[in-house]
């Protein structure tokens, strides 16, 4: 299996650490991301703007979130998984929820 995201990514899971103030976190992050097998990061360019522009307008998504699905889209995904539920208003794709383990 092929896993495929932004390259908005590590700037969204980087950030969070970085204002904690924890640079071990930020390495941490960092190395888990460039590990994680099978996992593709692709550029943001004018074909990710010009679906994401769309999707913001369809549906009000977010900027980070239409970034997100419309490099999924463009990257002809057969499925978006996510943990937020308000991303299922998206036709455009198939929108799975991940379940946080119990």
């Amino acid at each position: 299996m092929r896993g495929i995201t932004s390259a908005l990514t590590p700037h969204e899971i980087l950030t969070g650490a970085r204002k904690a103030g924890k640079p071990e976190l930020v390495s941490l992050y960092r190395n888990l991301l460039g590990s994680f097998p099978n996992l593709h990061f692709i550029p943001f360019d004018a074909n990710v703007a010009d679906i994401s522009s769309d999707l913001r307008a369809r549906y009000g998504l977010r900027t980070p979130d239409a970034i997100q699905v419309a490099t999924a889209i463009h990257q002809r995904a057969d499925a978006f998984v996510t943990n937020d539920a308000g991303l299922r208003r998206d036709e455009e794709i198939r929108v799975m929820l991940a379940r946080a383990a119990e």
